[in-house]
């Protein structure tokens, strides 16, 4: 079933996901399911602002349920521009052991500014046009 457990992590019978927040080395508690052939990650609550994730996958297998191979991370580790070396360390510090990460990425979110800065302008325009 889909599932998260109180460390954040999504543990389901065809995966484990942890997004952890950089900043705070505290996961992001979310769900990870199948639909189709595609797999999806999604957060239970908005995530916080301007702030770096990092996401790591592991035991994720194929249909008849044989854990896929984890790629070789040192490789990548040679172009930065692929998976950063504190991407890595990030999910080992989290207790992830190298050898078993198959997928992992950091993102970004934009800013408070970026995404509600327009909204909250009119929000004050109408304010002030409707109670002066």
């Amino acid at each position: 079933g889909n599932y998260f457990n109180l460390t954040g992590s999504a543990e389901v019978d065809y995966a484990n996901t942890v997004v952890i927040d950089v900043a705070t080395q505290l996961p992001a508690e979310h769900f990870f399911y199948k639909k189709g052939d595609l797999v999806y990650l999604q957060p239970v609550r908005a995530l916080n602002f301007n702030t770096r994730y990092v996401v790591g996958v592991r035991g994720m297998k194929d249909e008849d349920g044989e854990t896929l191979p984890s790629a070789p991370l040192e490789q990548h580790l040679v172009d930065q521009a692929l998976v950063g070396e504190d991407t890595v360390e990030t999910l080992v510090g989290a207790g992830w052991d190298i050898e078993e990460i198959q997928l992992c990425w950091d993102f970004h979110t934009a800013s408070e500014d970026t995404v509600l800065g327009s909204t909250l302008a009119i929000k004050e325009r109408v304010d002030e046009e409707l109670w002066g």
